[in-house]
């Protein structure tokens, strides 16, 4: 296993150039990351996955590589980067007498019953529970119900709990993606889910008898409904000085978001288990990534409590066009896990993030630093689609724009550009030797203001996408890249006065 990917023996790296540090799976579809679960030491990493009915014809797979009927796949890992596929987790059932599916299984979250409320297991022996959600087909008639799976072996092997559902279908066609975790208040579970245009709160002692408590988001909806996959989960804080904890509530949604479709909003506040309460008013949102092809954001719920950081891993891709992606084996994968941490300024509370150490690690002989002033305007530098760009542009009255040219094969590039007037920072794959991507607006923005006269921007490639950290990791910005040219590419930096653009040929 090499770098998060498995190599089959029967598939060449000819057949589909993977992205060497970005989970994907051996073969099939996958989507949203669900799950997320440490144990020990080791990272679980659950999927939406489909294989396709695969089978091997000629030496090679053919199949159309489509969402179908969603099992939950399964990876495991110990630094975030090198992966282990496990044998598939949860299984559509079949309807007696047919090999007709009766009930996908949608995202959820898995835990750690370690107080052994569920019965189970044991305390000794406590079973990890997976709370999922039991879809039908979409449409009138549909229905979307609460699940619950327990595995005894540490997440080898599931059985489907036998007074499933645990929470009935409520009429609402969005009802899905619960997200399970240890409040502790009161010896109690919670449970927070999509309940279409805002999420709903639940409690239970044992993880299968659920009462509804409260909900959060009409007021703050008016953007991007419904709303999917929900994150809650807290956070230490410096404020004024002084330690807070808070907590942040991330929710995907399918329409607004800045690159005009699908991305992940999130709210800090506070939670008593029941309420949540936006600490912002609530026409301000705040998004997790500024990119095209980061969504349905979760984060690992950690081994020990841990409320500096939280790690999370979204889906890199888009679904308005996730099913025309190039693709041989298999289509979809994961956007590298990132630390998050909860950080205040005069605008509010807000997210950093920034890449694992396991990805800045397996970069470090592939990384690349460059400085770049008014008596340095430009740098031409050579570098592999696999790598990791440090650019520190020192701005100033006379700088106008700045500039990363990556994949460049002639007059075409994907352009990474900063408005030094506008301080805005903007991602345009619009122009490059590619595939293209449907109904792309192409170009994303977002505002970032440089700090003691500088702006850093660190930049991740991988085969097929970049993954763009400005500001600390106040922005961060993701896009997949499909160039023509997979083997080496140039980077061309440069900055220019306002009146030219003043690139490097």
């Amino acid at each position: 296993m090499l770098l998060g990917l498995s190599v089959l023996s029967n598939i060449t790296q000819a057949d589909q150039p993977r992205p060497v540090y970005h989970f994907t799976p051996r073969a099939g579809w996958i989507n949203d990351p669900t799950g997320l679960v440490e144990v020990a030491g080791t990272y679980h990493l659950f999927y939406q996955y489909y294989d396709g009915g695969w089978q091997l014809k000629d030496g090679r797979f053919r199949s159309p590589i489509e969402w179908g009927p969603m099992h939950w796949g399964h990876a495991t890992s110990t630094d975030l980067v090198h992966w282990h596929q496990m044998p598939v987790a949860l299984s559509p059932d079949r309807k007696v007498g047919s090999s007709e599916v009766e009930g996908m299984i949608f995202s959820g979250s898995a835990v750690v019953d370690r107080g052994n409320t569920s019965g189970f297991g044991s305390r000794a022996h406590p079973p990890m529970v997976a709370v999922y959600t039991l879809a039908d087909t979409f449409g009138p008639g549909s229905g979307q119900r609460q699940a619950v799976a327990y595995s005894k072996d540490n997440g080898t092997t599931w059985t489907k709990y036998a007074g499933n559902p645990v929470l009935p279908y409520n009429n609402t066609e969005t009802f899905r993606d619960p997200q399970v975790f240890w409040f502790g208040g009161k010896s109690k579970w919670a449970m927070v889910i999509s309940c279409g245009d805002r999420v709903c709160f639940y409690n239970s002692p044992d993880l299968t008898h659920w009462t509804r408590v409260g909900e959060f988001g009409k007021a703050e909806v008016g953007i991007g409904v419904p709303w999917e996959c929900p994150d809650l989960f807290p956070l230490q804080v410096t404020r004024n000085g002084k330690t807070e904890k808070k907590w942040v509530l991330v929710v995907s949604v399918q329409h607004g978001a800045p690159s005009g479709s699908f991305g992940n909003r999130y709210f800090v506040g506070d939670f008593d288990g029941a309420t949540f309460t936006n600490s912002a008013p609530a026409s301000d949102a705040r998004w997790l990534d500024y990119g095209s092809d980061y969504y349905a954001a979760r984060t690992w719920i950690p081994a020990q409590a841990n409320l500096k950081q939280r790690i999370s891993i979204g889906w890199m891709a888009n679904w308005t066009y996730a099913r025309t992606l190039p693709a041989t084996t298999y289509r979809g994968s994961m956007t590298v896990p990132r630390e998050l941490s909860l950080r205040y300024d005069g605008a509010g509370y807000y997210l950093a993030q920034r890449p694992a150490p396991g990805v800045l690690r397996t970069l470090s002989s592939r990384k690349a630093s460059i400085k770049i002033d008014d008596a340095h305007r430009s740098k031409s530098i050579t570098t592999s689609t696999v790598a990791e760009l440090d650019v520190d542009f020192a701005v100033t009255n006379r700088s106008g724009r700045f500039e990363i040219d990556l994949f460049k094969t002639g007059t075409q590039y994907v352009s990474i550009a900063y408005d030094v007037p506008k301080a805005e920072i903007s991602v345009d794959r619009r122009n490059y030797n590619g595939h293209r991507f449907e109904t792309d607006s192409g170009q994303q923005t977002a505002h970032v203001t440089p700090r003691d006269g500088h702006l850093k921007a660190q930049v991740l490639l991988d085969r097929n996408s970049i993954e763009l950290f400005v500001g600390d990791g106040k922005i961060t910005v993701t896009d997949l890249i499909y160039p023509r040219n997979d083997r080496v590419q140039t980077a061309v930096i440069s900055t220019t006065p306002r009146e030219t653009r003043g690139v490097l040929q």
